[in-house]
């Protein structure tokens, strides 16, 4: 039911952008920009290329608005076309050879630093079993300390969409 409403609400949402509404646009970017660079950047591994194909994407979908009406499910839409014009860039970047060593080059500073935040995750998980032997007095230093762990592990995931 809630899922239908959402379709309903994007759809309207849609229509308005149909008609120029260029609020209803802005809305409508609001709601996919985030979900789109991460699934973009999940295929590119380049946050240069991400930004670029998202920037593409909402301006055909802006210039395609007159054909908005049609448009039946805008989640899937908007994905296919993020899809597409991902795929497009990387049978450029393969055609390109130095494109294609530089994409090699953030694929592996990407895993890299993946491998860094499960590290961390797996010692924070040591250090909790290691917790439940200790006295309380010991476990509340050991409680301030891993609240700092987990706010570097915090502070660093987010940095790893953009790498």
């Amino acid at each position: 039911m809630m899922e239908n409403a959402k379709l309903f609400d994007e759809k309207l949402i849609l229509s308005r952008i149909a008609d120029g509404d260029h609020l209803a646009f802005r809305q409508f970017f609001d709601l996919y920009k985030e979900k789109l660079f991460t699934f973009i950047y999940g295929l590119t591994h380049s946050k240069v290329n991400t930004e670029e194909i998202l920037q593409d994407v909402f301006l055909k979908f802006w210039e395609a608005r007159s054909t908005l009406h049609k448009i039946d499910n805008p989640r899937a839409y908007i994905f296919r076309m993020a899809r597409n014009r991902t795929l497009d860039l990387l049978t450029k970047i393969g055609r390109d050879q130095k494109l294609m060593k530089q994409l090699w080059a953030n694929i592996s500073i990407s895993e890299e630093f993946t491998e860094q935040i499960l590290q961390a995750r797996e010692s924070q998980n040591l250090i909790r079993q290691a917790m439940d032997e200790l006295s309380d007095k010991q476990k509340k230093i050991v409680e301030l300390s891993l609240q700092k762990l987990q706010l570097i592990v915090l502070l660093l995931e987010p940095m790893e969409a953009f790498r």
